[in-house]
């Protein structure tokens, strides 16, 4: 993400907490609600794109804010799959989870 900014901007995020940037991005966090139905955050360890400790966290919080029914699933059998060979094995699994909780 920080070659994609511009060096004088990145600075001027890290060095002001009140930053625009940082304003809005705590505005929109989405860690603060519970959830009142069954979560799972799928999510492969070998994601080299999103670190696998923001779903770590983002469970963490969840549970702390009461939530009775959430959890992580890694769909990988091998723990290892990236982030764009793990898309299609967390669909498929998302879907099977859902067609589970038809009535």
């Amino acid at each position: 993400m920080q070659s994609m900014l511009e060096l004088n901007f990145w600075d001027a995020i890290e060095m002001n907490p009140n930053h625009p940037f940082r304003v809005a991005t705590r505005d929109n966090d989405l860690l603060d609600w519970t959830p009142q139905a069954p979560i799972r955050l799928y999510h492969c360890k070998g994601d080299d794109i999103v670190p696998f400790n923001n779903a770590t966290k983002a469970l963490e919080k969840f549970k702390e804010n009461g939530a009775c029914c959430a959890e992580i699933f890694d769909p990988s059998e091998s723990r290892t799959l990236d982030h764009g060979k793990c898309f299609l094995p967390s669909l498929i699994n998302v879907k099977t989870w859902f067609d589970s909780m038809k009535q």
